[in-house]
């Protein structure tokens, strides 16, 4: 089975969660004032689900369905933590918020270099949303333009966030995953 039901509440849950997060973004920058009255309590949670999900959602996805590719067992989780740090960020009012609200769990032993590709597929899938929203940016209408261009600055973040060669991020992965494949060549 390419994806639980587990897993996709788990995915419909965090995206939500997301959408709450970010539902006071827009109301921030004072994008669309004159709706603000008109708007229904769900709405600007579902404008924060439709700019920031995407790129978290199909960054997670990618990890899983690469993992998949290699041969292992691949299962998306939501972090309790990490939905709890961005819902707290959230309340305090925090400019910056950073957070990690899921995880792919890998059971199987990967190769140095799969692995490598694997922890890249996550970042790499927030380039291609990243590329798609720029490109949707010139061709949607201009009353969507703002959302594909917050769409855009926020996956081209995510990118070059998640390739930091620290841990726990997908950067450092990506670069243990390659060192340890040249070292195994020597």
């Amino acid at each position: 089975m390419i994806l639980t039901i587990s897993e996709v509440m788990n995915l419909l849950i965090m995206s939500v969660v997301i959408g709450w997060i970010f539902s006071d973004f827009f109301k921030r920058f004072d994008i669309f004032p004159a709706y603000a009255s008109h708007q229904s309590i769900l709405e600007p949670i579902l404008k924060g689900m439709l700019v920031v999900a995407p790129g978290v959602v199909l960054h997670e996805l990618m990890h899983k369905f690469t993992a998949m590719a290699f041969g292992a067992a691949a299962t998306f989780h939501i972090s309790s933590f990490g939905l709890f740090l961005g819902v707290i960020l959230k309340l305090v009012g925090s400019p910056f918020v950073i957070f990690a609200p899921g995880y792919v769990g890998i059971i199987g032993k990967l190769l140095p270099w799969r692995n490598a590709i694997v922890a890249f597929a996550g970042p790499f899938a927030n380039l291609l949303v990243w590329f798609i929203s720029k490109e949707m940016m010139d061709r949607d209408k201009p009353e969507r333009r703002i959302y594909w261009a917050f769409s855009a600055r926020i996956n081209l973040f995510l990118f070059f966030f998640n390739l930091l060669p620290i841990p726990p991020f997908d950067g450092y992965q990506v670069l243990a995953g390659i060192v340890q494949t040249i070292a195994s060549l020597f």
